[in-house]
């Protein structure tokens, strides 16, 4: 988000609203809290047959100019694109019952496909006077090749909730409050193509903005239907769980303005000033407190909330007052939609068996047309047909892919067939034998290549022996599975490949498990079982073009700088000192120190480090592996092993961070080639603490940290026995902090797996400043390269994070409209909620979608390597 500021302070306590059923006729009822004016209730018949209306709440607006735009698609000029280039098609009036027609033949769309969006401004909300403050919206999706909208949407019900739906989903592209733009909001994407660079039948090419612009507005349909005015719109996608009661928090606090006369009440002069951030342009109508409302999330929420009128409030229900800790109540404005969708699967072996996409997914990536994928660590679920009970049938492994509207493109695929010829083969003296692999308990990382297609490493791989190149029988010989790409972005389960039912893939070494795709397709992967006389390949870190597996380059053992756990998760940076890139690796939990901190007598503690590699040769570069001051290592080689200080004898520990990081889970770099690392307090390991570490860029020569900074949360253990193991109090903000994403504005994302929460923070390059950019923050303790401190946060309490319908969240994802995806790993089968349809799924069965509130990405990551645009916008 561009924008945010610390919220004022929470009024705790809960107000329960009563829910009641809403009629969507032009009959009205008074709207607008703290006093708003009561407009008249009115039914008047519409002159002509009506295309639409306008309402205010269930009011009609009467003598509205009504609009249809088509969204601009422009070439980037001195600006950046976003937000410009929008056409005005026709215009017409609401009559005295709040319709509005658009005769045939009154406008064409310029170009078919381009999204049309329908505004609503000025009128009167059924009072004395006209409010020009009014602005209302409904986003219309593609214009058909006839140009007939009416067509495709044959009735639009304009008002606050259609409103908020399209803003949003669209916020990301849209442009900010001006004067030009007042009673006629601007949204627009620049038309820039990336191409993947690769030739013949793998030449592919997206424009990312543009594809994420039209995908937001197939997510506005998701959150309100905009042929009733309400929220959610089942009618399109039954499986989908909007927020309907914050949708409806917000709609209400726009009809504050929205149904009041401006000559005599203050309600839209007091409404722009809460939603308007200090310094910024004032807000003059309603969509632009809207767009206000949505960029920063956690301004003046008690002052917006107090515009909410209790029983007369047009949209119920709504949430509680700000300050509960759950999703209940009114603590951010931020949007999510939670995906459980239903489709055909085989793995039951029942003919026509529609069971759950998602299961427990721990990772999500997005594709070039901002589909996601998922990895399956769980069990499958079936649905049995009553909408309300789900049993589970098959304990198994998978992949699986939705469309960017969360139907099923690819629906849990648990095997796929290795090639015989490719990837580290050569490197067997006896070939495998072709056939198909399962997913075993364990699948690991997964990313996207330049030709569309998901890769997935298969930890646990269930492939037999082979013979290794020295001739000896080796097991454990593991394999990635490769799944074939959408040809576009899939709604309504168009656009993937829905009878997908295999895939192929290549033999790697023991127990791959991270993996990375750079910019020139080559995979880098990390395997993870410990060497053995019996393990090919085990704790090496390897490279193959992944475009047909050749060139496979692999570096085994300490030397890779995988010192004692090749469990490690993998990114890649630009940096321009070292052809390739950089690829990053973090080991969690690397060498063991006795006496150390969180450690008592005859205790150890593990720490993790954190290495570099060459994109170019695979090496791991001299002097460059990270390990943290509070571990005792020393520069240079390590003395016993694992039992001494960080590393073992063959291994080279080039740096020291003045940093505090010892269990690190995942990492992700950011628009200056900088590294965050999460993590997290282990009481199994004495290790970690719930907090986020950032590495500077290196600036001369890879390998140089010149700068490192931290911030943790919660409370550090600092003690423990063989007896008792040490025990930390978990943070708020940040509570086992899991996998992390970079937005297109640099802040990074990260799953709080602890508290089912998404933080969002960012970093002052000059200063190491950390600033965390969520609800409820208090005064955060920044920790310096040169000075290192622990204990409590007394400074102030901390927030809670974004809470939506999550359940132990890990994998997280931007996608190009901006929108966060979120996959909730939840085991625990009793976490259900009750999704729009009626039925009652499981949390752990679905996945969470917050809506726009990121900078938009180009994706896959690897398009973004491509083109140097980590942590910028398409």
């Amino acid at each position: 988000m561009n924008n945010r500021f610390t919220s004022s302070s929470l009024t705790r306590g809960m107000f329960v609203a009563t829910a009641f059923g809403l009629l969507m006729s032009t009959v009205g009822c008074g709207i607008g809290g703290g006093g708003a004016d009561t407009a008249a209730s009115t039914q008047v018949a519409a002159a002509t047959p009506a295309w639409g209306n306008v309402h205010g709440g269930q009011q009609p607006v009467t003598g509205a100019a009504v609009t249809i735009y088509v969204a601009g698609v422009n070439t980037p000029g001195s600006g950046t694109g976003y937000g410009s280039g929008a056409v005005a098609l026709a215009s017409t009036t609401t009559d005295s019952s709040g319709a509005f027609n658009f005769p045939a033949g009154t406008y064409t769309c310029p170009t078919p496909t381009q999204q049309a969006y329908i505004v609503a401004s000025g009128g009167n909300p059924g009072l004395t006077g006209v409010n020009s403050n009014i602005t209302l919206m409904a986003a219309l999706g593609p214009c058909p090749a006839g140009g007939n909208l009416i067509a495709t949407v044959p009735y639009i019900d304009i008002n606050e909730v259609t409103t908020v739906a399209a803003v949003w989903a669209l916020q990301q592209f849209m442009a900010p409050p001006a004067t030009g733009n007042v009673g006629a909001p601007q949204i627009g994407a620049p038309n820039t193509t990336y191409s993947n660079g690769l030739s013949g039948g793998n030449a592919m090419s997206v424009q990312s903005a543009v594809q994420g612009m039209n995908n937001a507005f197939v997510t506005a349909k998701v959150l309100a239907d905009v042929s009733t005015g309400l929220s959610p719109n089942t009618a399109y996608n039954a499986y989908a769980t909007p927020e309907t009661a914050k949708i409806n928090t917000l709609a209400d606090i726009l009809s504050y303005c929205v149904n009041s006369d401006p000559a005599s009440s203050a309600h839209c002069q007091n409404l722009s000033n809460a939603t308007t951030p200090a310094g910024q342009t004032t807000a003059v109508d309603t969509v632009q407190d809207a767009w206000y409302m949505a960029q920063n999330p956690i301004n003046n929420l008690t002052t917006l909330y107090g515009y909410i009128s209790g029983s007369g409030t047009p949209f119920q229900p709504y949430l509680g007052v700000p300050g509960g800790v759950s999703a209940a109540y009114f603590n951010d404005t931020t949007i999510a939609i939670n995906y459980a969708p239903l489709g055909p699967n085989t793995l039951r072996g029942v003919a026509n068996a529609n069971d759950f996409a998602l299961a427990n997914a721990s990772d999500v990536a997005i594709d070039m047309y901002g589909n996601p994928w998922f990895v399956n660590r769980a069990q499958v679920a079936a649905y049995n047909g009553d909408g309300l009970v789900y049993t589970t049938y098959v304990d198994t492994q998978s992949i699986s892919e939705l469309g960017v509207d969360g139907s099923v493109l690819v629906n849990q695929i648990a095997s796929y067939t290795p090639s015989t010829t490719g990837g580290a083969i050569p490197l067997l003296t006896t070939p495998p034998a072709g056939g198909s692999r399962s997913f075993g308990a364990f699948p690991g990382d997964l990313a996207i290549d330049l030709t569309n297609r998901a890769w997935v490493t298969n930890t646990i791989d269930y492939a037999g022996s082979y013979n290794a190149k020295v001739g000896t029988t080796v097991v454990g010989v593991g394999s990635v599975g490769i799944f074939p790409g959408s040809t576009g972005a899939g709604t309504n389960a168009i656009g993937g490949n829905a009878n997908l039912t295999n895939g192929t893939g290549y033999v790697t070494g023991a127990q791959p498990f991270g993996i990375a795709i750079d910019g020139s397709n080559n995979a880098f992967i990390s395997t993870n079982a410990t060497p053995a006389s019996n393990v090919f390949e085990g704790l090496s870190f390897a490279k193959m073009s992944a475009t047909d597996g050749s060139g496979y380059t692999v570096a085994t053992g300490n030397a890779a700088g995988l010192p004692t756990n090749g469990q490690a998760f993998l990114d890649i940076d630009t940096n321009p000192s070292v052809t390739g890139g950089l690829v990053w690796a973090a080991s969690p939990t690397a060498c063991a120190v006795t006496g150390q901190l969180y450690s008592g007598t005859n205790s150890t503690t593990d720490y993790g480090l954190i290495s570099q590699y060459s994109g170019s040769t695979a090496a791991a570069l001299g002097g460059s592996e990270v390990a943290t001051s509070l571990s005792n290592a020393s520069t240079g080689a390590g003395t016993t092993g694992i039992t001494g200080n960080c590393g073992a004898t063959t291994d080279y520990v080039g740096q020291v961070a003045s940093t505090s990081f010892a269990n690190p889970y995942a990492l992700a770099v950011d628009r200056n080639n900088g590294v965050w690392i999460s993590d997290q307090f282990n009481a199994t390991t004495k290790s970690g603490f719930d907090g986020l570490t950032y590495l500077s860029a290196a600036t001369s020569s890879a390998g140089s940290i010149p700068s490192s900074y931290y911030i943790f949360n919660g409370v550090l253990p600092t003690s423990a026995t063989a007896s008792t193991p040490a025990v930390g109090v978990a943070g708020t903000t940040l509570t086992a902090p899991a996998r992390l994403a970079v937005d297109g504005n640099n802040n990074v994302w990260v799953t709080n797996s602890g508290n089912s929460s998404v933080t969002e923070a960012t970093i002052n390059p000059s200063t190491g400043a950390i600033t965390f950019l969520t609800p409820g923050q208090g005064t955060n303790p920044i920790i310096s390269g040169t000075t290192k401190e622990f204990g409590n946060n007394t400074a102030g309490a901390y927030g809670v994070g974004f809470l939506h319908t999550l359940a132990t969240p890990t994998g997280i994802a931007i996608d190009p409209s901006g929108n966060v995806w979120v996959a909730n790993q939840s085991n625990n089968g009793s976490l259900a909620y009750t999704a729009s349809n009626g039925s009652k799924p499981f949390t752990g069965y679905s996945t969470t979608m917050i809506v726009g509130a990121a900078a938009p990405v180009i994706t896959p990551k690897a398009l973004a390597v491509k083109y140097s645009k980590i942590g910028s916008k398409p």
